[in-house]
Formats: structure tokens, C-alpha cells, sequence
């Protein structure tokens, strides 16, 4: 006993896996709150905030274990959240530490400006704001970037008084759209929520905000405000639509509307109340003789297309709409089949389903299909054989100028039956030969390089010596595809302006040409109209400041920011479409100025560049240059050197007069010299040293601010002259020469 006691605590014994966790979170942003146990077996999990059992709503709800909060809330989401686990066979219940969420708030940020009195703005707001002579600061348009805070800033003439200030803040009003990811649950592109009759149907329209917090409410089909006490009803602060046990007539429009001070917008759903689909007459069998129509209806009761569809089966495979060829699916649900043939004999039914509801099928139709019935010599016994008909039919043909093409006819019967061709001339006479560009090939026609001329009726004829001739007469055009003449092209104009967009088009017959903008006819503005005079160029356009010209341009009267975007061209005719976007930009009235600034900027930061630039390639090729010639004169230094030889080993003496002390300046004659001066004594037409004193060297005159000396010691101990410099120094005396 006490075995199977310990054997039941142990299959009703489970844990958390997994605990809710404190979570921060930015209001209005989604947030799940995690919750699992050990086995799911018998236990069911529930969500408790401060003690109160979680309501599944469209915001919040519990998906599996888990909770899912798709807007997080400030208010409505306070609290602690406890994830409790209860075993519905023992009644144990287990329940988690509360879970708190840190809801952030999303506040608006705002920038500081400051002003003088009698002083403009900067310049670039200058046709926005100015400063009147009170020091009022005049707003001429104000936009979003103008909210911040001011501060005025008032300049006493008696600079020791200080500054006063005043601050003021500016708040723009502001609303933001209303889009279909505003509701909960997410609705089709097309607005429209199937709800079955006598279910519950609930909608919320998620506040888009703006400033000041603009007001919701839901608007009735009528256009009545939906109070909070009704079965048709609203919940949440007016946000969550509820609607109890839906009718028929609950059916229509329901529109999300929110307002402030800055203005109204809407959004509408569509609700459609479903009915379960009813059968009234269900297809019958038939027998139909080959190559004629068979026709089955299928007539239901309940909600209309599209909301139910009708289905049709061939021997249990569904007949597909795309792969339909001779059948057809009439708009009242039935379903036709032309050019009936021996093979489309089965059992036929339709299927009725409207959402919401399970699907409905009729009762099967058996089709038979008889051939043509011939009697025999005896008259008692009949044969049934397939008819002589085309397989398919010909059908009208366009061939296009200049391209190839075919016209195809096939038959059969008991014996395949021998196809030609034949042209009818506009005096009725059959063409039985044709040119050298058409070929007849078994029943297909072929046309090489189509001309104008060979457009009219042709005739396909089948011809059997058993069954005798059947034949069947088409239409030929020639066409010439439409082509784009004048191709729009990418444009960019300024806000205020006319603007041209061209598009031009030719072929045979003449191209019609439609604009369309980001992919629709009717997104240009919000005054419409239909174009009845324009033969289908446009539709849709707003008659103040867009036209469509004659020739196909699209003519904007005034440019709006919002023009911006993507426009198509789209031209065709009977002989096919073809489309061309562009994009059009629009410059906003303040751009040209910051454009032409930026510009400025940039070229003259550019010419800096090239002025350095160029210096610096001016220095280095100048440093080049003195390197080559120093150079040069050492080589020259060099040459003459050897040129010269040696000079004898004694010291010619060079007297001077005026000098203190008759110093004797010598030159060593067995040395080697590596200046360009001492090279031109050598150049002289007496010996060096037959040289005497002829005089003083220079003016006598010392000079302490030149440095560089005129004579100094070789290697050998003796003194050298540097001679073609303006001046030499000995003893800080310097002798001008």
C-alpha cells in the first residue's frame, strides 16, 4: 500500500523549469514573460497580476506557458506577474516569485536655442524666423525642428548691469498615421476581417501618438461614436473594439479614429459577417454529343464571392482554374465545358467554401458523350464513330510587322484528315498560292518576316474522303508592338516648381499610355477624378496641380515634397505592354542654400590642398636643382685640378700692407686643392711662385656680422684663400674685397 502511495506522489510530482524574470522594457514595445515546469502531463499553467487571473486579450495573452505582451503599458502592466503550475489530478498547485516589469517611458527630446533682441537667427533660418525690433522672435512657418527651448537674452548699456535672460519653450502639435500595423490582430492589406455569424469579434487599434496624446475612439458603420455599454462595444479606454455574437447586419466599416490639436486621422477595417454556405441546386447528369457544350450549376446560399469560393471536381482531381483550357467557371458558380470530347466523360461536383465555416460539396453529375451515329446497309445495326472536327479550333491571330509567326489547325476524324490554308482577298476569291515568305507545313502556316499585306481572313480547311470537309475562318491583324519614343528619365526639381515628366510612345494600332506612381494609379493626391476625355491615358489624378498631356507627359503644376518617388509609364496596345519607371526627387526651398555653401566649403578647402601641394613640389624640385649644380661645380673643381698638375714644393709669399703685425699668409704648393678658387689661380699666365706683394686686400675694414671665413688652415698647416667671396676673416677682422 505504501509502495503505490510513493509510486503516485511521484507521477504527480513536477517543478519549474523555468521562472518569469524581472524584465526592463520601453513602453509600447513587446516583452514575454517565460514560464515552463518539468512535464505537462495533467498540469495546467496560469498567469496571476497582484493575485487576479490574467485575461486573454489582443495586447496581452498566454501563448502555451509562456505570456506574450505585444504593447507594454505603464498602468495596465503594474505589478507583479506570478506564473502559477496546478495538477489537475491531485490539485497541486505551484506558483513562481512575482515578475515585475521596469516600463520605461519614451519622453521627447528638444534642443536650446538663444537669441538677441535686433539680432536675425542664424542665416540659414533666415526665411523662417527673424527678431522684430521689441525682440519678439517672429515664427514665419513653423516646422518640427523648431521645438526646443528659447532663451532671450536682453544687453543692458551698462555692461556691469549683466545679461538678463528669458526662457520660453516651443511644443510642436503633432499626430502620427494610422497604418495597418495599428490594429491587433494584424489585418489584411485589403482592410477586411471574416468573422463567422454568432461569433466573437475583437479589434484593437494600437495609438499611434503624437502631441499632445491625442485622443481614440471607434467610429459605428453610421459614423457614430461606439460607447462602452452595448454588445456592440468598446474596452480598454476606448481602444479595444469588442463586438458580442456577431450579426448581419454588424457587417460594414469600423473606423480607428484619433485626434489632437494637430489634427484628425482615421483608419477603417471592414468586417464581413460569413454565413455557413447552403446548397440549392446541385449539378446534373447529362450525355451531350461530341463537340458541343456541357454546362453543370452549382447554386449555394450565404455569403458572396469573395468570401466563398466554388471549387470543381473531375473524378475526385479538382479541375484548376490555370490548367482549365475548354472549361470555365461561370461567375454564378456553375461550370461550362465547350468543344465537348469523348475523354471529358466522368463524374462531376462542386465544392462550396466560405471562411469560417467547413467546406460544402454537392452531389456527383455523371457526363457521357456520344459520337456521331451512322446506319449501315442493315437497319438494324448502328456504329458510332468520332466526328470529323478541329482539334483544336483556329483561333484569331496577331502577328506582329517584321517578326515571325504561325497559324496553327489541326483535325481528326476516322482517318486523319488533309489540312490547308487558304486566303481570302477582299473580292472573296480564295489565295491558294503564297508568296515566298509564307510556307503551309501540315496545317501550320508560316509567316517569315510578316508585311503589312498579309493581314485579312484566313480560312482552314479539313478535308476527309470518308467524312467529307469542315472548315473554319479567321482574322489576321498585323500589329506593331507599341515602343517607347520619348523614355522618361530620372528628374530633380525644387519644392514649388513645375516639373515635366515625358513619355512618348508609337505602334499600330495606337498606344494608350497610363502613369502610375510607386505602383499605383491612385497615390498622386487626395482630389481625384476620372479622366473620361483622355482616352484611358490616367485615371485617378488630382485636377489642381497633375495633367496628363495629350502626348502622353505627365505635367505636376506645383511640386509638393511628398511628389517624391518612383512614377511608371506604362504603354500598350493590342499587341502587348511595356512599362518604364523613373524616379523624381524633390529638393526642398532650403537646400539650394545649404547646397551652394557646402559647395564653397568644399572648393575652397580643395584649392588649399593644390596651393600646398604645389609649394611643396616647387620646394623639393628647387632643392634638386641646387644638389645637381653643386654638384657640377665639384666635377668642374675636379677637372681643372687635374688639368693644372702640382704645384712645386714652396711657399710663395703674399705681403700686405696696412696689416698689423706683416702676418704672411702661405700656400702650400705640394698639397692638393679641392676649391674652385684655388683652381683659378692656377688659370693664371705666371708662375705661382714668382707671386709678390702689390697691395692691401680689401679696405681695411672689420666686419663682426659676416662669419664666413675668406682664408683658413689646410691639412698641411698652411693658409688657404677662398677667392670670389665677398669677404674673408682672420681673427675676427673682415676685409671687404
Amino acid at each position: 500500500m505504501e509502495w503505490l502511495l510513493s509510486l503516485a506522489r511521484a507521477q504527480d510530482f513536477f517543478f519549474f523549469t523555468e521562472k518569469p524574470a524581472n524584465a526592463d522594457v520601453v513602453e509600447g514595445s513587446p516583452v514575454v514573460l517565460r514560464c515552463d515546469v518539468s512535464r505537462h502531463a495533467h498540469i495546467v499553467v496560469a498567469w496571476q497580476l497582484d493575485g487576479s487571473a490574467v485575461a486573454n486579450t489582443t495586447r496581452r495573452y498566454q501563448n502555451d506557458t509562456h505570456l506574450w505582451i505585444r504593447r507594454a503599458q505603464r498602468e495596465r502592466d503594474a505589478g507583479g506577474f506570478r506564473c502559477t503550475a496546478t495538477n489537475v489530478t491531485s490539485g497541486t498547485s505551484k506558483s513562481t516569485p512575482a515578475a515585475t516589469l521596469n516600463i520605461q517611458y519614451a519622453g521627447l527630446g528638444g534642443s536650446s536655442h538663444g537669441w538677441k533682441p535686433r539680432t536675425l537667427i542664424a542665416q540659414a533660418l533666415r526665411h523662417q524666423m527673424s527678431v522684430f525690433p521689441n525682440g519678439s522672435l517672429y515664427f514665419e512657418r513653423v516646422k518640427g525642428g523648431d521645438a526646443g527651448i528659447y532663451k532671450c537674452v536682453g544687453l543692458s548699456a551698462d555692461s556691469a548691469a549683466g545679461e538678463q535672460t528669458y526662457q520660453a519653450e516651443i511644443k510642436i502639435a503633432t499626430i502620427h498615421d494610422l497604418t495597418g500595423g495599428s490594429f491587433e490582430p494584424a489585418v489584411e492589406d485589403n482592410r477586411v476581417t471574416i468573422v463567422p455569424l454568432n461569433n466573437n469579434f475583437e479589434m484593437t487599434c494600437v495609438n499611434p501618438g503624437g502631441y499632445p496624446y491625442p485622443s481614440l475612439r471607434w467610429d459605428d458603420p453610421s459614423g457614430n461614436a461606439i460607447g462602452a455599454t452595448s454588445r456592440v462595444r468598446v474596452e480598454e479606454d476606448g481602444s479595444r473594439l469588442v463586438v458580442d455574437v456577431v450579426r448581419q447586419s454588424d457587417s460594414g466599416n469600423y473606423s480607428c479614429v484619433v485626434s489632437n490639436m494637430a489634427g484628425v486621422k482615421r483608419n477603417n477595417i471592414k468586417l464581413v459577417v460569413s454565413v455557413e454556405p447552403k446548397i440549392t441546386r446541385h449539378p446534373e447528369s447529362m450525355m451531350v454529343e461530341e463537340s458541343k457544350t456541357a454546362l453543370f450549376h452549382c447554386d449555394y446560399t450565404g455569403s458572396p464571392a469573395p468570401y466563398t469560393t466554388i471549387t470543381w471536381t473531375r473524378n475526385g482531381s479538382e479541375i484548376e482554374l490555370r490548367h482549365a483550357g475548354r472549361w470555365r467557371f461561370l461567375d454564378d458558380g456553375g461550370l461550362e465545358v465547350s468543344d465537348v470530347r469523348l475523354k471529358d466523360a466522368g463524374r462531376y461536383a462542386c465544392e462550396v467554401a466560405t471562411r469560417g465555416f467547413p467546406a460544402v460539396r454537392s452531389r456527383a453529375a455523371t457526363l457521357d458523350v456520344k459520337g456521331s451515329v451512322e446506319r449501315t446497309r442493315s437497319p438494324t445495326v448502328t456504329t458510332t464513330r468520332q466526328t470529323l472536327k478541329f482539334t483544336p479550333e483556329p483561333v484569331n491571330k496577331r502577328l506582329e510587322l517584321g517578326g515571325d509567326g504561325k497559324l496553327w489547325c489541326k483535325a481528326s476524324g476516322v482517318v486523319p484528315p488533309k489540312i490547308t490554308w487558304v486566303k481570302v482577298s477582299d473580292g472573296g476569291r480564295a489565295q491558294v498560292t503564297w508568296p515566298d515568305h509564307i510556307t503551309d507545313s501540315n496545317g501550320t502556316l508560316i509567316v517569315k518576316g510578316v508585311k503589312a499585306s498579309d493581314a485579312g481572313q484566313y480560312t482552314c480547311v479539313a478535308t476527309s474522303a470518308q467524312q467529307g470537309v469542315i472548315n473554319k475562318t479567321i482574322t489576321v491583324d498585323v500589329i506593331v508592338t507599341p515602343r517607347f519614343v520619348v523614355r522618361p528619365s530620372n528628374t530633380t526639381a525644387k519644392e514649388g516648381y513645375e516639373v515635366m515628366l515625358h513619355c512618348a510612345a508609337e505602334g499600330d494600332p495606337k498606344p494608350t499610355i497610363q502613369w502610375d506612381k510607386n505602383g499605383h494609379l491612385s497615390d498622386f493626391d487626395k482630389k481625384r477624378f476620372e479622366l473620361t476625355n483622355r482616352k484611358g491615358l490616367l485615371s485617378d489624378l488630382d485636377t489642381e496641380r497633375f495633367e496628363v498631356l495629350q502626348n502622353g507627359s505627365l505635367y505636376v503644376k506645383e511640386l509638393y515634397l511628398d511628389d517624391a518617388g518612383r512614377y511608371g509609364c506604362t504603354i500598350g496596345n493590342s499587341g502587348g505592354f511595356k512599362r518604364d519607371e523613373v524616379t523624381l526627387y524633390v529638393r526642398g526651398k532650403d537646400e539650394g542654400v545649404m547646397t551652394k555653401t557646402i559647395i564653397i566649403a568644399v572648393g575652397c578647402a580643395a584649392g588649399y590642398i593644390i596651393l600646398v601641394v604645389g609649394l611643396l613640389i616647387y620646394c623639393k624640385v628647387r632643392r634638386a636643382k641646387q644638389r645637381k649644380q653643386a654638384k657640377a661645380d665639384e666635377a668642374e673643381v675636379e677637372d681643372n685640378r687635374q688639368e693644372n698638375g702640382t704645384v712645386p714644393n714652396a711657399a710663395t709669399e703674399l705681403k700686405t700692407s696696412g696689416l698689423g703685425g706683416g702676418d704672411a699668409l702661405l700656400s702650400d704648393g705640394t698639397g692638393s686643392s679641392h676649391s674652385k678658387n684655388r683652381a683659378s689661380y692656377d688659370r693664371l699666365q705666371f708662375p705661382r711662385q714668382d707671386l709678390n706683394t702689390i697691395g692691401m686686400l680689401g679696405k681695411g675694414e672689420c666686419d663682426g656680422s659676416r662669419d664666413k671665413p675668406l682664408a683658413s688652415n689646410d691639412r698641411h698647416g698652411v693658409r688657404r684663400f677662398v677667392m670670389g667671396s665677398p669677404c674673408w676673416r682672420r681673427d675676427r677682422c673682415v676685409a671687404q674685397l
